[in-house]
C-alpha cells in the first residue's frame, strides 16, 4: 500500500490509522509513534535477514563428495537420506570401454548404424562369442568376438584361435532382414524376414494363410521361447501373433479372429517378451499402443488378455521379475509396470465370472474394458520421440537399463528408481549417423557380468564393468 506521512496502514482493518504521540497514545494502540516505529525496524529487520539468506544459498554448494555414487551414497545414509538405488549407480559407474571389432570388411562399409544385432555367448570351451548382425537389411553377417585376458575386443586376438574357417566373417542374402534372435535350449539362431519368412539352420517357415500376396504378412519382431515351453519362439507381425511350436508348424495366437474390430489391437507387434518364471505367459505390445498379455495355452477368448492402452506405440517390453515389466515406446515414455494389476476388469478367477465373461465374449471383443493404473516407476529424462527401431536393453542381475535416445547418445537408468545413472564411458557415446538401433547385454564365456555391446557406425563396441588396463587394478 501507498505510504502516508503521519498515517499507517493496518493490515487487519484494511484502513489508514493516523499516528499519534506516545505521550497522549494509549500504551497498547497500535496508532502510538513508538509502535509504529518498532513495527518499522522489524520489518527492516526481516527484510535484511532474507536478504542474507538468499545470498548465503547462492554461496552453498553441494560437496562433489556427495554427489559421488558410492561415497555419497554411503554418507547420505549418515544422515539419515536412503538412496535406493546406490548399488545400481556405482555399478553403472564402474562399466568401462573394452574395444571394439568390425563387423563387416571394407566392401560393406555402411552410412548408418547396425539395425539389427545378436550376440551370442555361449561357447565356454573356446571362449569366443559370436556376433550376427546387419547393416542394411538386406546381408546378414556373422563375426567372432575375441577378447584378451581383461575382456578387451580386438580383432587381431583371432590369431591366438583356431577358428573353424580362415575368415572371420560369412555372409547370407536375406531380404528385408527385420530382427535375428538365438534360442538357447536348440542353439538355433532365428532370423526374421518382412516378408513373411522366419529362417533357421534347420527350416525355413513362412505365415499362414490362404490365397495371399506376399505383402500382405510381415514379420516384425521374434521372441525366443523359454528353455522349459516346447516353444521355439513367438512372432510378431503386422496382423497379430504366432507361435511356432517345435512339434508343429506355426499357428496363429491372436487374434483368434481376423474379422472382428478387435483385431486392431494387434494390427503391428514391436515387442514381444516372455514373463520371467511364466514359460506360457506372453506380453506384446505395439501399435495402437496396447499392452497384453497372452497365455499360449489359451487360444478360445482373447479380450481377456487386454491389459492396459498406452498413449503411444510400445517399441520394447523387458520382463524384469516375476511382476514387474519395463514398456518403453514413443513419446518419450518408458515405465514400469506390475502385471497384478494389468487385469481385464471383466476377468476373474471364480467360475462364475468366467461363465459371464464366455456368454459375452461377442460384446467383450467389440468394446474390451481396460482396466487403467498407474506406473509403479517411471523415467521422465528418457527421450525417444518418433523412433520404432531403437536399441535398449537391460541388465536384470545389476538393475540397469541401457536405452539409445534420440539424439544418438545411450543413457544408463536405475531399474529400481527411474534414476538416470552417471556412467563416464557409456555417456561419451556419440553416433553421427542417426540413432543407435541395437544395443544388447550379453554374458560372454567365463565371465560374471554382462558386456553391454553397441552397434555404433559398422562396428561393434563393448562396455563393461572392471578396468581398462590390467594394471589399474592394483
Amino acid at each position: 500500500m501507498r505510504e502516508i506521512p503521519g498515517y499507517f496502514y493496518d493490515e487487519e482493518k484494511k484502513r489508514y490509522f493516523k499516528v499519534e504521540s506516545s505521550r497522549t497514545a494509549p500504551t497498547t494502540s497500535s496508532w502510538s509513534s513508538d509502535n509504529v516505529k518498532k513495527r518499522r525496524l522489524e520489518s527492516q529487520e526481516a527484510a535484511a535477514v532474507l536478504r542474507r539468506l538468499s545470498l548465503d544459498k547462492g554461496r552453498l554448494k553441494r560437496s562433489r563428495l556427495m554427489n559421488d555414487a558410492l561415497t555419497g551414497g554411503v554418507y547420505a545414509r549418515e544422515y539419515g537420506l536412503v538412496r535406493r538405488d546406490v548399488q545400481e549407480a556405482g555399478y553403472a559407474k564402474g562399466i568401462v570401454e573394452k574395444g571394439m571389432i568390425p563387423l563387416a570388411d571394407a566392401r560393406w562399409r555402411s552410412s548408418t548404424n547396425v539395425r539389427q544385432l545378436c550376440v551370442i555367448g555361449a561357447d565356454t570351451k573356446t571362449g569366443l562369442g559370436v556376433a550376427y548382425a546387419t547393416l542394411d537389411e538386406l546381408l546378414l553377417f556373422s563375426t567372432y568376438i575375441p577378447r584378451d585376458r581383461n575382456g578387451r575386443v580386438h580383432r587381431q586376438l583371432l590369431a591366438n584361435y583356431n577358428t573353424p574357417r580362415g575368415n572371420p566373417y560369412s555372409e547370407l542374402a536375406v531380404s528385408q532382414l527385420s530382427d535375428i534372435k538365438f534360442h538357447k535350449p536348440s542353439t538355433t539362431v532365428l532370423v526374421s524376414s518382412r516378408t513373411g519368412e522366419l529362417e533357421s539352420p534347420f527350416t525355413n517357415v513362412r505365415i499362414p494363410g490362404h490365397n495371399r500376396k506376399i505383402t500382405d504378412y510381415q514379420i516384425n519382431v521374434i521372441a525366443p521361447g523359454p528353455a522349459a515351453s516346447s516353444t521355439v519362439c513367438a512372432i510378431g507381425s503386422n496382423r497379430g501373433i504366432l507361435q511356432w511350436d517345435a512339434e508343429r508348424d506355426p499357428k496363429w495366437l491372436a487374434p483368434s479372429s481376423h474379422a472382428t474390430a478387435y483385431a486392431e489391437i494387434y494390427r503391428d507387434i514391436f515387442a514381444l517378451e516372455f514373463l520371467n518364471e511364466h514359460p506360457s505367459i506372453l506380453l506384446a505390445g505395439g501399435r495402437p499402443g496396447h499392452l497384453s498379455i497372452k497365455d499360449v495355452r489359451d487360444r478360445n477368448d482373447d479380450t481377456r488378455d487386454v491389459s492396459k492402452r498406452l498413449g503411444s506405440p510400445i517399441t520394447h517390453i523387458k520382463s524384469l521379475n516375476e511382476h514387474h515389466i519395463l514398456v518403453s515406446g514413443l513419446k518419450n515414455s518408458m515405465d514400469v509396470y506390475d502385471v497384478r494389476m494389468l487385469r481385464n476388469t471383466n476377468s476373474s478367477s471364480s467360475s462364475t465370472s468366467r461363465r459371464s465373461n464366455n456368454n459375452n465374449a461377442r460384446e467383450n471383443r467389440h468394446h474390451p474394458t481396460l482396466a487403467h493404473v498407474l506406473p509403479v516407476i517411471q523415467f521422465p529424462e528418457y527421450r525417444n520421440g518418433p523412433h520404432i527401431q531403437i536399441g535398449l536393453d537391460v541388465d536384470k542381475d545389476n538393475g540397469i537399463v541401457a536405452a539409445a535416445h534420440d539424439d544418438g547418445k545411450v543413457t544408463v537408468y536405475s531399474t529400481k528408481t527411474g534414476h538416470r545413472l552417471k556412467s563416464p564411458d557409456i555417456d561419451q557415446i556419440r553416433s553421427h549417423r542417426g540413432v543407435i538401433q541395437s544395443l544388447q547385454f550379453e554374458t560372454m564365456p567365463r565371465d560374471n557380468h554382462p558386456t553391454l555391446f553397441v552397434g555404433n557406425g559398422s562396428n561393434l563396441h563393448a562396455y563393461s564393468f572392471g578396468v581398462r588396463n590390467m594394471d589399474d587394478e592394483a
